[in-house]
């Protein structure tokens, strides 16, 4: 259920993002599985599902518990997803180091946020989003099925 969450958190952020000019789906199983095995080398692609995941459920618990005033578990939910992103771009860094700096900005930009909290929800909001820009990224290199 969890990874239905994530799955549909890409779509409605890709489908934001679509007027910029970028994708508005992540790319299909057959371009990730080309991409992937043209260089040979890929991503674990049910670990980096996983440890998106885990980023994606707490960056929505910041969410929430911004909109309820929850200072609290709002920075407890913004110090696991600034953790989770950061294991995430470490697992990614050597097929698409591109992605891991990207998360590792989102990270350091929500843990500056963090110190605002009860404030900065529509930063979290953003920082959302760029999290999962640099899963797409990630994702580009992922083995086939």
């Amino acid at each position: 259920m969890p990874r239905l969450r994530l799955i549909a958190l890409v779509f409605v952020l890709s489908a934001c993002n679509a007027s910029t000019g970028s994708p508005s789906v992540a790319p299909g199983p057959s371009a990730v599985g080309a991409s992937a095995a043209a260089s040979g080398a890929c991503l674990d692609r049910a670990q980096l599902a996983d440890d998106a995941d885990t980023v994606a459920v707490a960056l929505q618990a910041v969410i929430t518990a911004l909109n309820a005033s929850n200072t609290d578990q709002a920075r407890s939910s913004a110090a696991t997803a600034s953790a989770g992103m950061r294991k995430t771009a470490d697992f990614a860094a050597a097929m698409k180091p591109d992605a891991a700096a990207a998360m590792r900005d989102v990270a350091d930009k929500l843990d500056a946020a963090a110190a605002a909290f009860p404030s900065g929800l529509s930063t979290a909001q953003t920082l959302q989003a760029a999290f999962v820009a640099g899963y797409q990224l990630a994702r580009r290199v992922v083995c086939p099925d």
